[in-house]
């Protein structure tokens, strides 16, 4: 369980994260990945019984982070991103899950958007986190690429019992969440059920 705010984020749920840019979604979502630290107040967070702060959290592999903007090494294969020198196995395993499986001796600079964002979600996965903190992960793609990242995070979701922070402005994305709170200058001003599914 992760405490935000005035708010508590139950394991395995998707949330989602909304509000005009400068409201602190990304400051909040720092903060509780262990990015940055806490300027007031407190995060705790709890894992198999035991009591996490954030910055404990991510050194134990139980956070991960999905940014905007995949930051592939281009000259790097698929495959070669994805790993970082981890399992083999599970690698490829993860690529083919995210769609990537025709792709992995393919050259980071030459994929679509799409295709390097799918390989940037299989990177953040490979440790199989707890918690995906994901930060406008479609917000340089078009819609169908947004729909298809982020039903393959919401299928990550339901079949690994992971929890998943997301902020974006997409209303689209927005549907794919099991719950949205929306953020005005750092407070939690709402925080219902999503409108529906993907």
């Amino acid at each position: 369980t992760i405490h935000c705010a005035d708010a508590t984020v139950d394991a395995g749920q998707a949330c989602l994260i909304k509000g005009a840019s400068g409201q602190g979604k990304s400051t909040i979502v720092a903060m509780i990945g262990g990015l940055l630290p806490v300027s007031s107040g407190h995060i705790t967070g709890a894992h198999d019984g035991d009591d996490l702060d954030p910055i404990d959290a991510r050194r134990a592999g139980l956070v991960a982070y999905g940014f905007q903007y995949p930051f592939l090494t281009p000259y790097l294969t698929v495959f070669e991103n994805a790993a970082l020198g981890a399992d083999a196995e599970e690698a490829n395993h993860l690529l083919m899950s995210c769609g990537m499986a025709d792709l992995v001796d393919q050259q980071a600079s030459t994929l679509s958007g799409g295709q390097q964002q799918r390989t940037a979600i299989a990177r953040s996965l490979l440790y199989r986190p707890a918690l995906l903190l994901a930060d406008e992960p479609t917000g340089n793609l078009d819609q169908e690429n947004s729909r298809e990242i982020m039903a393959m995070l919401k299928r990550f979701n339901q079949t690994l019992k992971q929890t998943i922070l997301v902020i974006t402005h997409d209303e689209l994305v927005a549907r794919a969440a099991d719950r949205v709170i929306w953020i005005e200058d750092g407070r939690i001003v709402s925080d219902a059920p999503a409108a529906g599914e993907v």
